[in-house]
């Protein structure tokens, strides 16, 4: 951006976007508008295929954390916690987003 120009933009969000997204931003304690464009922006100055690369590594190092729980037993209470969280972070983002999450 030059300067302080700034351009107005409006966006259309079905209504389950937009509660999605106003959920996650009073959770952070913003205002939807302004979780927006906080997204954008993050989602604009990303470097191509970051994301992808630092999810590849998480989901390598709960594959590290499962080798460690012994076969005949059940599963440490952690790794299922983090599955859970994971799997229920990525639903959201994937309906904030508008694409399916990975199986």
């Amino acid at each position: 951006m030059e300067g302080n120009k700034q351009r107005l933009i409006s966006l259309r969000v079905s209504e389950s976007d937009y509660a999605n997204l106003t959920r996650q931003a009073n959770g952070l304690g913003l205002k939807p508008a302004v979780f927006a464009r906080v997204l954008l922006r993050s989602g604009l100055s990303a470097t191509p295929g970051s994301r992808r690369h630092s999810l590849a590594e998480f989901h390598e190092a709960l594959a590290a954390l499962d080798a460690l729980a012994p076969a005949d037993e059940p599963a440490i209470a952690g790794v299922e916690e983090i599955r859970r969280a994971r799997a229920e972070r990525e639903a959201e983002r994937a309906d904030l987003l508008g694409y399916a999450p990975p199986g």
